[in-house]
């Protein structure tokens, strides 16, 4: 997280999680930024055309990098090949803010 703070960009995530297991995660795992939780899956993929999984209530692996209020990239995955890490986002922004 210090690493997106010196390069002035933000993270976020958000999860179909309850709050108490969200908090739960957020604790175990040390997390700083900012985590949703209990979002509506079914309504995710109208908004955003992702991955879930009804019969877990999960949303796969989706990372989104924007510029400017637009998508310069997304990376969705339903499994653990293919998903956007945080040097990856870091290196992209970093390209992008050249």
């Amino acid at each position: 997280m210090d690493q997106f703070s010196l390069i002035n960009a933000s993270v976020y995530a958000y999860s179909t999680d309850s709050i108490e297991n969200t908090k739960a995660m957020i604790e175990k795992h040390g997390f700083t930024m900012p985590i949703l939780a209990q979002v509506n899956g079914p309504e995710m993929v109208e908004k955003q055309g992702v991955y879930y999984e009804e019969r877990r209530n999960i949303l796969h692996a989706n990372s989104f990098v924007l510029k400017d209020d637009k998508v310069i990239s997304l990376t969705i995955s339903n499994g653990p090949i293919g998903r956007m890490t945080a040097s990856d986002a870091l290196s992209m922004i970093k390209f992008l803010q050249k």
